[in-house]
């Protein structure tokens, strides 16, 4: 179900259902959105897949991307990221999570240009202890 405010502190201007909106298919179960707009005015979403290697899924589907040309109709757009992680060293790892993804921005005239992922991460065989991971965008 899809919502909409004029503000969003103000419960009292939230309309449900709004015609023409349409939220992701069922599939993959999904959560953590980070919502942001690119330099041409179409949003696009971040999100945690719940179906990654955790739940015994596919290992290297974690996070996924979705846009939308309205803010309204949204679609998937395939991988986003994954649990594998090239560090500064050159050398890899393999994170069991990723999780809540989020957008570092540039400034000024790169402000709509995204410089690194920033997640949640938690280390193998680490239980549920995780930390920030702040991965640089090519």
């Amino acid at each position: 179900m899809s919502a909409f405010a004029a503000d969003w502190r103000n419960a009292s201007s939230w309309v449900h259902g709004v015609e023409g909106a349409s939220g992701l298919p069922g599939k993959p179960d999904v959560e953590d959105p980070f919502i942001y707009q690119d330099g041409e005015d179409r949003f696009h979403a971040l999100l945690h897949n719940l179906e990654g290697p955790h739940m015994g899924a596919d290992p290297m589907l974690v996070g996924v991307h979705a846009f939308s040309e309205d803010g309204l109709a949204w679609h998937y757009g395939g991988l986003a990221y994954t649990n594998v992680v090239r560090l500064a060293d050159r050398t890899s790892t393999t994170f069991n999570r990723r999780e809540r993804p989020h957008l570092v921005f540039g400034e000024g005239d790169a402000a709509r240009r995204p410089l690194a992922l920033a997640t949640s991460a938690e280390a193998r065989g680490a239980g549920d202890r995780s930390f920030t991971l702040v991965q640089a965008l090519r």
